[in-house]
């Protein structure tokens, strides 16, 4: 008798356990979802604020090549990955950096990110980066895994009682664990080129640093020609 009873434990268990797979994996899904959703939104406000700059830009432009000044040629914020990975995404912000140029000169303060400025926003939500479930779990993760095969063969109502925490430990403190981690990994960095005294010249800087044009440090790239 004892041995039926067993049995019956166990595939119940294995029951719960793909049910609770199938609810991780849908939400893993819906984060998924979501933070394509915030992008897409944070995606839209920036190029709002960039159509709203246009006019005011240009006519910066305008000013700044007729005084023989500075006029932003290109520039990019970006995201780099420390490993040497997937370069993963980066917008235009020409129009916006053109916008903060006052008598010649750009000044960014140093900050946490620029991703707050108008016209940036931040690229680190990349839902393409976002990462999968349970492939890199924690040893713990491992531990707890295994004390469940060994406990729905002697009760699975242990299992049972236990199967929230055990999920949550393993598919998800690990799981944002790597996310955070991988997300701490995406460097973005702000790349211009720029003309200056009929000369152009190229600069990038980390997301954290400032940056004030025109900059010694910044690359000569040739004369009036480059853009």
């Amino acid at each position: 008798r004892g041995g039926g009873g067993g049995g019956g434990e166990t595939t119940d268990a294995a029951t719960n356990g793909d049910a609770s797979s199938i609810r991780q994996r849908r939400r893993r899904q819906q984060e998924r979802e979501d933070r394509l959703l915030e992008r897409e939104k944070m995606e839209a406000d920036a190029m709002q604020q960039i159509r709203l700059m246009s006019k005011p830009a240009l006519e910066k432009r305008r000013v700044e090549e007729g005084r023989n000044g500075l006029v932003i040629l290109k520039g990019t914020y970006g995201v780099m990955m420390m490993d040497g990975g997937n370069a993963g995404y980066s917008i235009d912000v020409t129009i916006a950096l053109q916008f903060w140029v006052a008598n010649s000169a750009l000044h960014l303060p140093a900050s946490g990110s620029k991703s707050s400025m108008l016209g940036f926003y931040d690229l680190r939500n990349d839902v393409g980066n976002s990462g999968g479930g349970g492939g890199g779990d924690s040893a713990n993760g491992d531990i707890l895994s295994n004390l469940f095969n060994e406990g729905s063969r002697i009760n699975g109502s242990i299992w049972k009682r236990f199967e929230g925490l055990w999920q949550r430990f393993r598919y998800g403190d690990a799981r944002k664990k790597k996310e955070e981690e991988q997300r701490r990994r995406r460097i973005p960095t702000l790349t211009v080129r720029y003309r200056y005294r009929d000369d152009a010249y190229e600069i990038t800087v980390l997301d954290h640093e400032a940056l004030s044009l025109p900059s010694e440090m910044a690359m000569r790239l040739g004369g009036v020609h480059v853009c």
